[in-house]
């Protein structure tokens, strides 16, 4: 079943209920499926066909939701990708997946479609030539067999290089129902979207739990704690999903006894690791319960703590369906019992087909049916997950995932640069937030002068702005030895 069938049968039944709610107004069920409709019909009137890749480089917004679910409405593939990514970064997908159409932004393309590399089949369209042309389009849903691809998910695993996770219509449609009941979502909610929407945490766990349960979703447009108390006073916002570190801004901001937030009745925190005791000093900061959740790119946000007596702060929580199952298993590959620390796999009905051609990849991330996370755990008696850290090399910034063997290659592409380190002050085991920095050692070229501002001009260029590292230049006094040394670890990543 094609998943835009459950926020097509929202559209019928309560064609006139708020869907989205912006700054720029309010959209009803029935108007944002007019926009969807109308995205499909560009689509097909640019020969789009089934199955093909469509990429979008798109802010939060209705842009977003009307031209991702217009992919899906006709059984195309969306590929969502974060709009703070350059086109550096954004070629290497493109190289995966080679796109039918890009969609995107002028002022994005403008800075970045030089980098793209984009082959001569690939339409590349902006939203403001795109709007003028639209016209409505199909009532019709496309069939599509549940287990075809909806949307490849780009993430990294510690490899130096972006993997698209393949989601199903199956994947989707387990994940947002079960997600939307595990919460308890309502008709009547309003769910306030601030993380990327084109990450599964907020597409999966915030847009499309919401939509199938006919909630209103309220699109942010701010990231600071005025504007976004003042998103909840002004709209009665009654869930907001976050990252630990934006909890604890709010929680830290002196004015907030300004505003009124009496309508939050749930707090989600994902993406990072949040102690035990900082949920509760959120609670009573902000006067709403909050639950801790987890999930992967490769399997969507599908364990979290249920609400009110079962919530067990510090844990991750339990699976949000009965038929998602977690175990523990050792280094050796054996089955680890409850309290035992090992490796997190999960076999879910939520779990991605694979990562897109790369069939390598994807043999190397499962263990049968289980989906080996490279995150550490441990199951209590009563089957919650408590979070230990993690055996990928990727470090953790607020919520944001950074794979250093990227940032690294990335630097060492400078003509002037000898060998380069990176390091990370990650601590896997304590809660992170705010406190998580990586550092790059450069050592430059023997008679190449280089600065720490050209290196990190020269990531800029190429790397999304959390990527950056804090540059440390090696004097050539230390250049003979630290380039022996760095340069027999050439070949994976110091953490």
């Amino acid at each position: 079943m094609n998943f835009t069938r459950l926020i097509h049968r929202v559209a019928r039944l309560h064609p006139d209920r708020d869907a989205v709610l912006t700054d720029d107004g309010t959209l009803s069920y029935r108007e944002l499926w007019r926009t969807v409709a109308s995205a499909g019909q560009f689509y097909l009137d640019s020969g789009v066909v089934a199955g093909d890749r469509i990429l979008l480089i798109l802010p939060n917004g209705s842009d977003f939701l009307q031209f991702h679910f217009g992919a899906l409405k006709i059984g195309a593939i969306s590929i969502p990708v974060r709009y703070d990514y350059t086109g550096w970064e954004v070629r290497r997908m493109v190289a995966n997946c080679d796109p039918s159409v890009v969609v995107s932004t002028s002022e994005w393309l403008g800075r970045n479609q030089e980098q793209l590399q984009l082959s001569g089949r690939t339409r590349v369209a902006s939203l403001e030539e795109v709007r003028p042309r639209l016209r409505p389009g199909s009532d019709m849903v496309f069939h599509v067999k549940s287990c075809a691809t909806a949307s490849i998910n780009y993430s990294y695993f510690g490899d130096g290089y972006p993997k698209g996770a393949m989601l199903t219509h199956a994947n989707h449609i387990y994940a947002a129902t079960g997600h939307a009941r595990h919460h308890g979502f309502l008709a009547s909610d309003r769910l306030l979207i601030i993380l990327p929407m084109c990450h599964v945490y907020a597409l999966s766990g915030c847009v499309n739990s919401g939509l199938v349960r006919g909630a209103a979703l309220v699109l942010g447009k701010h990231h600071m704690p005025r504007g976004i108390f003042a998103d909840i006073e002004r709209h009665r916002v009654t869930v907001l999903s976050s990252v630990p570190a934006m909890f604890e801004c709010l929680a830290a901001y002196a004015r907030k006894d300004r505003y009124d937030l009496a309508s939050l009745r749930r707090l989600i925190t994902g993406g990072a690791y949040m102690a035990g005791v900082r949920e509760r000093e959120i609670e009573w900061a902000l006067g709403a319960e909050i639950v801790q959740g987890y999930g992967l790119t490769e399997c969507f946000p599908i364990i979290c703590n249920p609400a009110g007596a079962r919530n067990r702060h510090g844990t991750l929580g339990v699976p949000g369906r009965r038929d998602i199952t977690i175990r523990i298993m050792g280094a050796a590959g054996q089955l680890l019992p409850p309290g035992a620390i090992g490796e997190i796999q999960i076999r879910s009905k939520t779990t991605m087909a694979g990562y897109y051609r790369l069939p390598d990849d994807t043999r190397a991330i499962f263990d049968g049916e289980w989906l080996r996370t490279g995150d550490l755990g441990a199951l209590d008696e009563d089957g919650y997950l408590h979070f230990h850290g993690m055996t990928k090399p990727i470090v953790n910034l607020n919520g944001n995932k950074v794979d250093p063997k990227e940032v690294r290659d990335v630097i060492l592409e400078h003509p002037a640069v000898a060998a380069v380190e990176v390091r990370s002050d990650q601590n896997d085991y304590a809660d992170p937030v705010g406190e998580t920095r990586i550092y790059a050692n450069v050592i430059p070229k023997r008679h190449q002068t280089l600065t720490d501002t050209e290196v990190r001009a020269f990531c800029l260029y190429r790397l999304a702005a959390y990527k950056v590292p804090h540059i440390r230049m090696v004097g050539p006094q230390r250049w003979s030895a630290s380039t022996e040394s760095m340069g027999a670890r050439s070949k994976r990543e110091v953490m």
